[in-house]
C-alpha cells in the first residue's frame, strides 16, 4: 500500500473527486458572532453542500484556513467525517504562520484544525505577503473541479477565487450571504 500522501498527491492530480472553499473572512460581511443567525445559516448551508458534494462522489475537501469560511467549512466537514469516515480535509495554509497574529482563540482553533486534517500543506514559504492568498486560492482551486463559495458577488479575494475557478472551468456553487439572512 501506498503511503498516505502519495495516495493524496496521485488524487489530487485528478481532482475531480476534489472539492475547495472560499468565502468572505468575518467583519464588515459577516459577523465575527458565531451565534448570529446568519452565521448558523451559513453553517447549515456549507454542511448541505458537504453533503451533497459527498453524495455526487466527493471526498477530499480542501479549506484555505483562514478566519470564517475557512474554519467553518473545516469544522464542518471534520464534524461530518465522524459518519462518513471515508472523507480527507486537506488544510492548504497560504503560507506557515498564517495565525501568528491572530487571537489566542482563533489560534487553538486552527491547530486543532491542522492535528485532525488529513493533511497540511503550506502552499509558500514564510514571511506573510497579502499575494501569498491569492497563490493558494489558485493552488486550491488547480487542485479541486469543484468550488463551494460562501460570496456575496463583490471584488476582494474570495471574488478572484471565483473568477479564476470560472477562467478553469470549475463548477461552482455559491452561498450568497445576503440571500441566507433572508
Amino acid at each position: 500500500m501506498a503511503p498516505f500522501n502519495l495516495l493524496m498527491n496521485s488524487l489530487l492530480e485528478q481532482p475531480t473527486q476534489t472539492v475547495c472553499f472560499t468565502g468572505h473572512r468575518p467583519g464588515e460581511k459577516i459577523p465575527y458572532d458565531e451565534t448570529t443567525s446568519i452565521v448558523k445559516k451559513i453553517k447549515a448551508s456549507l454542511r448541505e453542500q458537504i453533503l451533497k458534494a459527498i453524495s455526487e462522489g466527493f471526498f477530499i475537501f480542501i479549506s484555505g484556513g483562514a478566519l470564517g469560511i475557512d474554519l467553518w467549512a473545516a469544522e464542518e466537514v471534520l464534524e461530518i467525517k465522524k459518519e462518513h469516515p471515508e472523507i480527507k480535509l486537506i488544510f492548504a495554509k497560504p503560507f506557515p504562520s498564517q495565525d501568528k497574529i491572530w487571537p489566542p482563540k482563533s489560534k487553538e482553533r486552527f491547530k486543532l484544525i491542522c492535528q485532525r486534517a488529513d493533511l497540511v500543506v503550506d502552499v509558500s514559504k514564510d514571511p506573510y505577503a497579502a499575494w501569498k492568498m491569492q497563490v493558494r486560492n489558485v493552488w486550491m482551486c488547480d487542485h479541486s473541479s469543484l468550488v463551494i463559495a460562501v460570496w456575496d458577488g463583490t471584488q476582494g479575494g474570495t471574488g478572484n477565487c471565483v473568477q479564476y475557478a470560472e477562467g478553469k472551468k470549475k463548477v461552482i456553487r455559491r452561498i450568497n450571504p445576503q440571500l441566507v439572512m433572508g
